[in-house]
């Protein structure tokens, strides 16, 4: 019983995650950017951007494929 309950709240919370910009987000644009000429430590990220990157470099470079598929896919993926 109390499997079904908890099956119930994990689609639900993975559901508002799916949908939600927040810290992979960041990552993911972080990545893209990692292997180009920008510094990610100073460019802001989001939409509007507000938010720094703090993340570790080794990080982004292992998301680096993601930011080849859309990002709901890569999400649900990760």
């Amino acid at each position: 019983m109390y499997s079904i309950y908890f099956m119930v709240l994990a689609v639900i919370f993975l559901g508002f995650e799916f949908f939600r910009s927040g810290d992979f987000y960041i990552y993911l644009e972080a990545s893209a950017d990692l292997f180009s000429t920008d510094n990610i430590f100073d460019k802001q990220y989001r939409t509007p951007p507000t938010l720094f990157y703090f993340g570790n470099p080794f990080l982004t470079a292992i998301l680096r494929p993601f930011t080849l598929l859309p990002f709901h896919i890569s999400a649900f993926i990760w």
